[in-house]
């Protein structure tokens, strides 16, 4: 669902704008554990895979003065999204 700027909210929205070079005042607004729809190619969505033969992976984030919403998102859409039993670390 798309997020609109209130006229109240438009100058701090510029000034979070002119810091962080995004909208932080939007980003801090959309829930951490958004629904996005699948936009894959077809044949990229039909595709299976055998979980058993594939390996296990590591899932490192990297990050510095990152948004706290922006993070978190990242991390949840980590947790929500990928198999449980192709990640090495809980």
């Amino acid at each position: 669902e798309a997020y609109f700027v209130l006229p109240s909210e438009r100058e701090r929205s510029k000034t979070l704008f002119y810091i962080n070079k995004f909208n932080l005042l939007a980003s801090d607004r959309i829930p951490v554990n958004r629904s996005l729809p699948d936009e894959r190619r077809k044949a990229c969505r039909i595709k299976r895979y055998d979980i058993q033969k594939l390996p296990s992976t590591s899932v490192i984030i990297v990050y510095h003065n990152e948004a706290w919403s922006t993070l978190m998102r990242t991390i949840f859409s980590i947790i929500n999204r990928s198999r449980h039993e192709l990640i090495k670390e809980p």
